[in-house]
């Protein structure tokens, strides 16, 4: 770790970003077809191995995502990965010669990702090694160590409801516990150099609440003690990040005393929360960036109106300001780094990205392919921050993106809220779903309403069992806004949504259709006394959300079931006004079928027309490419039937 004076400036320095650049005249672009928004990127997720000779990368092998190496020195590309019908979803080096990776088979979300078993290869395809069959009990990978064939990986093989950490070997599958006996429901660990733990953050029940403890001990043979407690849906919070390198202070993200998380010293020797390291006045700290070799804390990433960097680290602050200079415009990522190289990704709302390989002995930039050679960035929309006032004066965040070549007014509008709800944001960035939309001609609103991630403590709680109301109230005085504006015509407004926004989109015409032309539900929840009796709530634990009490953020099954009547829409079917069209996957686990086919049954039964488009052998999202190219071209007809032309 550097100096904390090197931390104190960084915190000086800290400011909102600029707004984006002013944008010349365009002409109104050509209809672009759909399946060039739908394709999966050409290459994603590049990552450079311990030494720095080679990149791992994933790439379409046709429909599916694959795991291929390039060897930098000869430029050759081996597909060390690949499945007819399941994606590699994530991965890691483990040492220049081999790599460990999970599937996801369409039955899991992207957030669930790595859920999906854990295999090893070499980097040629050879030496395959289950570690954890598909779907099977859970594994997830935390580290590799440029060295060995150890990783360390998360499993609650022992217990379902207590993950350990232990070091695995990816050839033998062979476990050794690390994780220092602790009791408990544990969420993350901090290891010493020398592969102790010595800090954890543990949940406990208490009177039927979900206590979070940060809990320390001194060396491996200490007992352990608890340093911080407080409810996990309080500000109070301490999440435990990693050790000074003299072991004096334990940096931790905590919200205490400020609107927003972020980085602080703890002291270990007075027992309280030290210096504050880094913040931001309006957004929540994401993640810490450490050093590949050292494993010491050389920045932090965080999200405001678009992604940025915060380095500590002198030489990383000075080549993160070389790379904007350099493309401007667009956000410069630092997504890998091995010794003097680094992948960098280049990305904007117009432009999809380019990865770039940095030489620093060189000091040479390097283009090494485009993600979406296909796409024009000159023929895409601009993506705009923008902010209004909700009716009970909550400032609501939001993205705005406006057809290109088209004056902003009397615009057919598309609201599009995003998933999850709690703690899920929309980013700045090039988005297929939003450009493709645009290119249509809609104006496209992604409101970060309340319940929203990283917008701080206050934007988050407010969110708090408002499903199908304060929550649902953010969309509609963000159209209030924009109609006031007079960039949106009120007559044509439509809401299209997934997961969570598909259950926006069936509230918004259950209980605002006077607001809407037309309704698309993407595998969205229409019942939210099903969603807690479905297999996925039951096998995770129906009192969780993500870690969290959904007690406290959703409601309880039994003692607000007049709430979750009041708002379902399946219990609200003869109040749309318009034909409803709602897309699932036969194999989504989290929102199950029985959502769509009960809320379709209930609008038919209501006399109402709806369209359902069932898919077999897709999940909580369809990740076929072909099935998204037929989902969305069914979603352009639909729109286009409700808005006009």
């Amino acid at each position: 770790m550097h100096r904390r004076s090197r931390f104190q400036a960084a915190l000086m320095v800290l400011a909102l970003l600029l707004p984006l650049p002013a944008l010349c005249a365009e002409s109104v672009p050509a209809p672009i077809p759909v399946a060039n928004f739908m394709r999966f990127a050409a290459y994603s997720e590049v990552k450079l191995s311990p030494s720095g000779r080679l990149l791992a990368m994933l790439v379409p092998a046709p429909e599916r995502k694959a795991l291929a190496v390039m060897d930098l020195a000869e430029r050759k590309v081996t597909l060390a990965a690949a499945y007819k019908d399941m994606d590699v979803a994530d991965f890691n080096w483990v040492n220049d010669q081999r790599l460990v990776f999970s599937v996801n088979d369409q039955k899991t979300t992207a957030s669930e990702q790595q859920g999906g078993g854990l295999f090893a290869v070499d980097r040629d395809g050879s030496a395959f090694k289950e570690l954890a069959a598909t779907l099977g009990r859970y594994k997830a990978f935390t580290r590799s160590f440029g060295e060995g064939d150890e990783i360390r990986v998360v499993s609650n093989e022992d217990n379902a409801d207590h993950p350990q950490l232990y070091r695995l070997n990816t050839r033998t599958a062979r476990m050794r516990l690390i994780s220092g006996g602790i009791v408990g429901e544990v969420s993350r660990w901090v290891l010493d150099r020398n592969e102790v733990v010595r800090a954890a953050l543990r949940v406990e029940e208490y009177d039927g609440k979900r206590i979070e403890q940060l809990i320390y001990r001194a060396s491996a043979n200490a007992p352990w003690e608890v340093l911080n407690s407080a409810n996990e849906n309080d500000e109070g919070r301490m999440l435990p990040v990693s050790l000074s390198a003299d072991e004096s202070e334990l940096y931790v993200f905590s919200s205490k005393g400020r609107p927003t998380m972020a980085l602080f010293a703890y002291d270990l020797k007075e027992r309280k929360l030290g210096d504050l390291l880094a913040a931001h006045p309006r957004v929540d700290l994401d993640r810490v960036i450490y050093d590949p070799k050292t494993q010491e804390i050389q920045g932090v990433l965080y999200q405001s109106e678009r992604s940025a960097t915060l380095w500590f680290d002198d030489k990383m602050a000075a080549l993160q300001k070389g790379l904007d200079a350099a493309m401007a415009g667009h956000r410069n990522v630092i997504v890998s780094r091995a010794g003097s190289r680094a992948v960098v990704y280049s990305y904007s709302d117009r432009d999809p990205g380019r990865f770039y390989l940095w030489e620093g002995e060189k000091r040479k930039l390097e283009e090494l392919f485009s993600t979406k050679d296909w796409i024009d960035p000159a023929q895409m929309a601009e993506m705009r921050p923008i902010e209004y006032a909700a009716r009970d004066g909550m400032k609501i965040p939001a993205y705005l993106t406006l057809p290109a070549g088209r004056a902003e007014k009397n615009l057919p509008l598309i609201v599009m809220p995003h998933g999850g709800p709690f703690g899920i944001r929309d980013n700045w960035g090039w988005n297929g779903e939003v450009q493709f939309l645009a290119n249509r001609g809609y104006a496209v609103l992604q409101p970060q309403y309340r319940g929203s991630g990283g917008y701080g403590r206050k934007h988050y709680a407010a969110g708090f069992k408002q499903w199908g109301r304060a929550m649902q109230d953010d969309l509609s005085d963000g159209i209030k806004y924009l109609v006031e504006q007079g960039i949106v015509n009120p007559k044509r407004v439509a809401i299209v949504g997934a997961s969570y926004g598909g259950y926006a989109a069936l509230a918004g015409g259950a209980y605002t259709p006077e607001l809407y032309k037309g309704v698309v539900s993407r595998f969205g929840v229409s019942d939210l006394a099903l969603m807690f009796k479905s297999n996925y709530w039951q096998e995770s634990g129906s009192d969780k959300w993500y870690d969290f009490d959904a007690r406290d953020m959703i409601g309880d099954p039994k003692k607000d079931a007049e709430q979750f009547r009041a708002t379902s829409p399946v219990n609200a079917a003869a109040n749309f006004r318009v034909p409803v069209l709602i897309t699932q996957g036969q194999e989504d686990t989290r929102v199950i079928p029985k959502h769509a086919t009960d809320m379709a049954a209930a609008l038919r039964a209501a006399g109402k027309p709806v369209e359902l488009m069932m898919v077999q052998g897709e999940g909580h999202g369809f990740y076929k490419e072909s099935n998204r190219v037929d989902e969305w071209t069914k979603i352009e007809a639909y729109l286009k039937q409700q808005l006009g032309e």
